[in-house]
């Protein structure tokens, strides 16, 4: 998008910054630059999505602005925010995490943000894909620098998770649930998933890329076919569409306080308790597959590691570290059927 250039923001930034025309000649006064210029901006901006009014005597003035991503339309709701301080935009990638690697193999600092209006190969844990229609949800990575031993950087998963189950709580007014690991559920569907991808050396973390797809406004009928029974976003759920601007920044503020807390307390015991109250998992019947092994039983506990327990249907006590997890309908539910 040519609108990301760095005057076409600061005239975007001027625009915004309040209700009435500003004038040409402000413009180029304060930026430095000729009528011309401005102009050729401004039509950048117009076909970016930007409503701009023009007169001949009064100047310009924004009259509308797109559901979009831009980084003009984030930075005003992060101020003094490591998360997002850096702020990569993208019209399409195959996924957000890919890119996001890039940049971290590169040097770029804890806190940059990548962000996409669409994902052509969006991913999940255990190479499940992603649907990441555009226009329709926050697509994006968080490059963080831990600087923990590997074998805590699995529990970051489960913070992510509650900083999601935050923020959609402020979104929505909505109790969303946590199905362990990390998926979000809101009556029943999933709405939103995380995948963290950690890279290390010598037993030690050199940075973790946070992969978050939150579906906001994808109409339920737009989910393919094999998805509509169990996959939903905030629109769906709630009849409301969003200004995903807005979704995005307070993702990051939750996700910048739970990752606070996650490197000042060290470990998931921090905030068991809360993960404990949004889980849907837990007393719950549930089929787990791991390592090409399934396990059926009852969810019983997790740890304060972040390991699920459960006994399963031969009464044996199994402690599960990873896997995928399918809540079942309990036994006599499924008798009477």
């Amino acid at each position: 998008m040519k609108a990301e250039g760095i005057l076409s923001r600061s005239i975007l930034e001027w625009l915004q910054s309040g209700d009435g025309f500003v004038s040409g000649n402000t413009l180029c006064e304060q930026l430095n630059v000729s009528r011309t210029t401005v102009w050729k901006h401004i039509e950048q901006l117009r076909k970016a999505g930007y409503g701009i009014e023009a007169s001949t005597n009064k100047g310009y003035r924004l009259v509308h602005r797109p559901d979009a991503l831009f980084p003009a339309e984030i930075t005003g709701y992060l101020q003094g925010q490591r998360f997002g301080h850096a702020f990569t935009y993208k019209d399409s990638v195959t996924s957000t995490n890919d890119e996001a690697l890039l940049f971290a193999r590169s040097g770029a600092e804890e806190g940059h943000v990548v962000v996409a209006n669409e994902q052509t190969r969006g991913r999940g844990r255990r190479g499940h894909s992603w649907f990441s229609p555009p226009g329709t949800g926050i697509w994006m990575s968080v490059i963080a620098r831990p600087r923990i031993a590997l074998a805590q950087a699995s529990s970051l998963t489960l913070f992510v998770a509650v900083a999601v189950a935050r923020a959609v709580k402020e979104i929505t007014g909505l109790q969303s649930g946590i199905k362990w690991p990390n998926d979000i559920v809101i009556s029943g569907r999933k709405v939103c998933g995380i995948l963290v991808e950690v890279s290390a050396l010598a037993e030690q973390v050199q940075h973790a890329i946070i992969g978050i797809g939150l579906n906001v406004n994808v109409p339920a009928d737009q989910f393919p076919l094999d998805l509509r029974a169990k996959a939903g976003s905030l629109q769906s759920e709630t009849g409301r569409t969003y200004r995903r601007s807005w979704v995005l920044a307070v993702l990051l503020k939750h996700l910048q306080k739970v990752y606070d807390l996650f490197i000042s307390e060290g470990g998931f015991a921090a905030i068991r308790d809360e993960w404990v109250q949004y889980n849907i998992t837990l007393g719950q019947r549930v089929s787990v597959r791991t390592d090409g092994t399934t396990w059926t039983g009852q969810a019983i506990a997790i740890d304060e590691s972040g390991v699920l327990e459960m006994i399963d249907d031969r009464g044996v006590r199994r402690r599960v570290h990873s896997g995928d997890l399918e809540l079942l309908m309990p036994p006599q539910t499924a008798a009477r059927q």
